[in-house]
């Protein structure tokens, strides 16, 4: 039998948002690019596997393939930043935290209609 996964934010953001909303394609890509990274570093495993015990042929294919990868996996951190920062997706505020927020939004507020 399977257990269920932890809650991740990504998926909660996926299943709850609405279909057309700009979390759900940011979290969308951002799995995506994760998937693609792993499948990336698993196929340049599967190429060097035979040649733990000697050295393979040409190291270029497995730069490419690490490097690829790489790029991948800092897009990948880029949109997950996206989803917290900018959806605030996997948040959640403390009573405290929220009074806080409000009251500190509320003097920038102040703050910027009093120099206008």
């Amino acid at each position: 039998m399977c257990t269920p996964a932890p809650e991740d934010p990504g998926i909660t953001a996926r299943s709850r948002g609405p279909r057309a909303s700009g979390a759900r394609s940011v979290g969308l890509a951002h799995a995506g690019l994760n998937v693609t990274a792993l499948a990336l570093f698993a196929i340049s495993l599967g190429v060097y596997a035979g040649h733990w015990n000697g050295p393979a042929k040409s190291a270029t294919l497995g730069l490419a393939l690490a490097s690829a990868g790489v790029v991948c996996t800092v897009a990948a951190g880029f949109l997950g930043w996206m989803l917290v920062q900018d959806y605030h997706i996997g948040i959640r505020l403390t009573e405290v935290q929220e009074r806080d927020e409000l009251s500190e939004s509320h003097r920038l507020l102040h703050h910027h209609a009093k120099a206008a």
